[in-house]
This record gives C-alpha cells, sequence and structure tokens, in this order.
C-alpha cells in the first residue's frame, strides 16, 4: 500500500464547505502514486482521471472496451500531472514499453483542460496523446448519474485551443469588484507578490547551487581516487554490489559516502517500514531527466510552458514565438541503510537481487548457467559471436598472440575490418568454466568500450578497463577474482599512472567501466536468481553507447584487415 484516497457520504455544508462532503488524500500517502486498476495486463492504455470516482465512474460505464485493450485507470486526487509521468515510468519499468495511448480523462473544466495540457509537449515515440471529456456535467460521475455514456474526443491540439478560450472567458468574468479595488491596494499587492516570488527563486537558486557544489567535490574527490591501486579496489567493490543507479549516481554516491551498501531514498524506505534517522545527512544525486519547454519572448526572455500564458502559447503552437527544450536534471537526496532504524532482520529484502553467490555454491551447474547468461548478452546486447568450441582456437591465438608466463592466451577479441559492428570473441576450448567467465567478461569489456576505441588510449589502459570490468562481474556473482587477476592487479600501479594521465582528455575512462559492469550485472540480475534461470525480464538492460572518445577511428582498424586483442595471460 502506497497512499490512501478518502471520499465520505455525510454531507455538512458547514464542515465541509461548500463541496459539503469530505474528500482528502491521507496524511503520509506516497505522491509519487494514485489510486489506481487496471484490465489485463493494463500495458496497452493508460486513462487518467482527477478522483476515484471518476475512474470508478468511467470503467462502470465503458468497462467493455477497456477490458479488450489492456487499460491501467489511474486517479491524480488532484491535478498533479507528474504523477502520471511516475505511473508512465512505472508501467515501462513492468512491460518494457509505454503504452501505446495516452487518456487525459480529466475534468471538463478549466483544471481539467491545465492538467492535460502538459502533454501537449510531453510526447513519447510510440505514445499517442488524446483528451477525454464527459458531455453531461463537470465530470464522469455526473455523466454516469445522467445515464449518458456518450464520451468527447479531442486531440492535445483542441485541448490547449479549449484551454486558451476558458481562460479568456474566465478572466473576462471576473467580478466587477476585483476590478474595483483601489490603486493604492494594486500598488502594495503587486510588488508584495513579486518579492515573495523572488525570494522563493532566490532560495532555490541557492539551494541548488549548493547540491551542485556538493555534487562537484564528490566527483572530483573519485576523479582523485584513480591514482590509488588500492581505492579503485574498493570503487570496482562498490559497483559490484549491484546497486541499481546510473553510473554517474555510482560515482556520485561513492565519493560522498565510501562505506555505502543499500542506498535508497527516504520514501523508498519508508515504503519498507524503515526511517531514517533524525538528523541524518543525505548523499545528492540526479533524479531522472525532465524536458522543461520554454517559450521565447520577443525581448529574448525564456518563459516556462507552466508559466506562460494562453496567449503565449498559442503564439508559440503558431509559430510566431520560439520554442526551446531542455533537460533538467532535478538533484535528489538518497541515504544509506546505515542512516536509518533498519534492523538485521530487514537486510534481506532491502539487499539487490544476486544472480547466483557462487562465494558458497560453486556448483558446476550455476557456473554453467552464470556463463552460458554471459555469452547470451554478448550475442545478443553486443552483437558479439562467442567461438568456444573451437579446437583450432588454440592455433589461432597461438599466431595472433605472443606467449605470456602462463603460456597460449586464454581469449582475444577479433574484429574485421569489413564488419567492425560484429565481433568475434575466440576462447580457448579447454578452460575451466570460471576461466571462461573470467576471459568472456574480460573481452566483453573490451567489446563494450574499445570497438571503436580512440587510437590514443594506450593498450594497457585497454586492458586495465576491461580486466576492470571482468573483475566487477566475478565480484557480482561471489568469485573471489584472486589468481585469475592477479598479475592485473600487480600491473594496476603502471597503468593507473597511464589512466591518470589521460583523464584530463579523456574523463570518462572510468565511467565507461562503470556503464559496461553495471549493464552485465543487471543483465545477470534481470535472468537469473540463486542460481536459477528467471522466465521474464523486469528491466532491459541499458544500452552501452561508445563515447566522443571512443567514437574516434581506430587506426589500428584502418591499416589491418584483422584486429586481435585481449588478455595476455
Amino acid at each position: 500500500m502506497v497512499g490512501l484516497d478518502q471520499q465520505g457520504t455525510e454531507v455538512n455544508f458547514e464542515k465541509y464547505g461548500k463541496r459539503g462532503t469530505q474528500k482528502k488524500v491521507a496524511a503520509g500517502s506516497d505522491t509519487r502514486y494514485g489510486y489506481n486498476f487496471r484490465t489485463g495486463n493494463g500495458a496497452d492504455q493508460l486513462i487518467v482521471f482527477e478522483s476515484p470516482i471518476d475512474a470508478l465512474s468511467y470503467a462502470q460505464m465503458h468497462f467493455t472496451e477497456p477490458t479488450n485493450k489492456n487499460t491501467t485507470f489511474l486517479s491524480l486526487s488532484g491535478t498533479d500531472h507528474q504523477k502520471v509521468l511516475s505511473q508512465l515510468d512505472r508501467m515501462k519499468q513492468l512491460n518494457g514499453h509505454l503504452p501505446k495511448q495516452l487518456v487525459m480523462a480529466t475534468d471538463n473544466d478549466l483544471a481539467g483542460f491545465k492538467a492535460a495540457a502538459p502533454f501537449d509537449m510531453l510526447q513519447f515515440e510510440g505514445m499517442t496523446n488524446i483528451r477525454q471529456i464527459p458531455t453531461q456535467g463537470k465530470d464522469w460521475n455526473d455523466q454516469l448519474k445522467a445515464h449518458d455514456p456518450a464520451i468527447k474526443t479531442l486531440t492535445m491540439d483542441e485541448n490547449q485551443q479549449q484551454l486558451a478560450a476558458l481562460e479568456t472567458f474566465t478572466q473576462q468574468a471576473k467580478p466587477a469588484t476585483v476590478a474595483k479595488a483601489t490603486t493604492d491596494d494594486k500598488q502594495v499587492a503587486q510588488p508584495q507578490r513579486v518579492a515573495r516570488q523572488q525570494r522563493r527563486e532566490e532560495r532555490k537558486g541557492k539551494s541548488r547551487e549548493r547540491n551542485e557544489e556538493i555534487i562537484k567535490d564528490a566527483l572530483t574527490r573519485v576523479q582523485n581516487y584513480q591514482n590509488d591501486p588500492k581505492e579503485v579496489q574498493q570503487y570496482l567493490d562498490f559497483v559490484a554490489q549491484g546497486q541499481n543507479y546510473s553510473p554517474r549516481n555510482t560515482l556520485l554516491i561513492y565519493g560522498q559516502r565510501q562505506d555505502a551498501t543499500i542506498v535508497m531514498g527516504y520514501k523508498q524506505f519508508a515504503e519498507r517500514g524503515i526511517q531514517v534517522n533524525k538528523g541524518e545527512k543525505g548523499m545528492k544525486i540526479y533524479g531522472a531527466p525532465k524536458n522543461l519547454q520554454s517559450i521565447v519572448t520577443p525581448a529574448g526572455d525564456r518563459v516556462y510552458w507552466r508559466d506562460s500564458t494562453a496567449e503565449q502559447r498559442q503564439q508559440a503552437k503558431d509559430g510566431d514565438l520560439e520554442t526551446r527544450t531542455v533537460k533538467h536534471y532535478p538533484i535528489e537526496t538518497v541515504f544509506d541503510v546505515k542512516q536509518t532504524n533498519a534492523k538485521l532482520d530487514d537486510l534481506p529484502k532491502l539487499l539487490p537481487n544476486k544472480p547466483v553467490n557462487l562465494a558458497t555454491d560453486q556448483s558446476p551447474e550455476h557456473l554453467e548457467t552464470v556463463y552460458q547468461t554471459l555469452k547470451k548478452y554478448a550475442q545478443d546486447e553486443q552483437r558479439a559471436r562467442v567461438v568456444d568450441q573451437d579446437q583450432g582456437a588454440i592455433k589461432f591465438l597461438a599466431d595472433h598472440k605472443p606467449m605470456t608466463s602462463h603460456g597460449i592466451a586464454k581469449g582475444v577479441t577479433a574484429i574485421n575490418r569489413q564488419k567492425p559492428d560484429e565481433p568475434i570473441i575466440i576462447l580457448r576450448p579447454d578452460l575451466p568454466v570460471t576461466d571462461r567467465i573470467a576471459t568472456l567478461a574480460h573481452e566483453m569489456g573490451h567489446t563494450a568500450l574499445h570497438q571503436q576505441s580512440d587510437a590514443k588510449t594506450p593498450n594497457g589502459v585497454q586492458e586495465l578497463q576491461a580486466e576492470m570490468t571482468s573483475y566487477v562481474v566475478l565480484k557480482n556473482v561471489g568469485v573471489e577474482p584472486g589468481d585469475i587477476s592477479e598479475k592485473y592487479m600487480s600491473d594496476w600501479t603502471n597503468h593507473l599512472k597511464e589512466f591518470s594521465d589521460l583523464k584530463e582528455k579523456s574523463p570518462n575512462l572510468i565511467t565507461d567501466v562503470t556503464r559496461a559492469s553495471t549493464s552485465i550485472t543487471n543483465y545477470l540480475a534481470d535472468r537469473l536468481s540463486d542460481g536459477q534461470q528467471i522466465t521474464h525480464t523486469r528491466r532491459a538492460a541499458p544500452n552501452i553507447q561508445p563515447t566522443a572518445v571512443q567514437l574516434a577511428t581506430n587506426q589500428v582498424i584502418q591499416d589491418q584487415t584483422n584486429e586481435t586483442r585481449g588478455p595476455k595471460r
């Protein structure tokens, strides 16, 4: 349970004002949710209402049609469009895609049209936005009581036109007494309102500046950690825990609290019956981006869409005023579990899903399941063909890789000049399964990070990044790297010197390792639980996009028909 809507049936105008009945959201409710229910799996259509009674009234009149459409009904308990965005995000996480249609069925009045207005601009690929209003009365309960099932459907453009007309009408229909306010009253009231607004904006601006300074300091600390092999290893151990945060937020959390283990927001802990201790100072991270639409006035000033007048919006739609969209990343606060009243018994429900704990159960079956899942990731997500049973691989490796103190190399990534987007990962067929897991993870790191790498990035740094990726994957599934990474660990000091020399030119080096390894561990967590395969995917593995540095042409690929890389073991 995330919240509670309360609707009274007792009529008492003296107690409840002009409505006559109680209507409220219970204290402590999660503001990201609203009363909701669904037909089928609810994945194809989202219909939004202002109140639960409207959603139920609409459903009673039109239940047959939504039943055949896998529909989710959502009440905002008001007009906050952010709840719609939160619901869309949950549906995408749950179903793997957004619904095909968003229906804004808020009330047939000024507030209802305003609530739907943001979705004229906030449109997402693959999803159509429409507006529905009752033809009888103000809301869907009025329509139900009138025994008239008719629905009027509008486009979002028609919603905006209707909104502009209602705003104009409302302005013209203001009581004459408002217009009779004395000049002195106006002169006093207007500056007071402006001053209050300015103070609010100043406070928000200062708060944002303080938070951005905290974030800047945290990122600087993490960048400085790159000079110390022990610090890097501790950071990789943190990444291997499998927290579901973006690479940038992972860096931020570690930069502010190195001993962090289980990190959540205040409400996330509260939902699990756990309270953050009084006086605790949280960590600052970036929240999900929001698209903010603004209008550029003739004077060159920017006015956010939500603050613009109906006339400005209409001029923007007609093309008379320029519009711009910017991504805004709100700064949010999170806490570590050690900052809460969580007990030992609470930890199992808080810990991220572990695909398998090979530290306690290195059964051949579980090891093989992990390897096959990694192999599927390489094939499905990286378009890499894994060759692991070819007896000619040993000769190929002997011909293309120098001998090491451990003999012939265990694996290599081969890239054909004609098909650079389809690498081939070649592994020795005689490797034990633990070595196969480590070597495949290493080569997947190369495939993710260096398929189109910058020729200026030293080979030692590329090897270090690939081994870091392998290290995180092994730690995540419970295999202590031990002597598997011993040689690379001993070389970290020298390679990290190259790493730190490059970090000013290529600040994404450690971030890229985080992104590549997190993508793999998320994939494992989505498909394995306690060593067993999960039959459904809870979260799509993020697509690893090369950075600007990685997009530079690889001189080696230009000069040779085939380029080979791999751990020199």
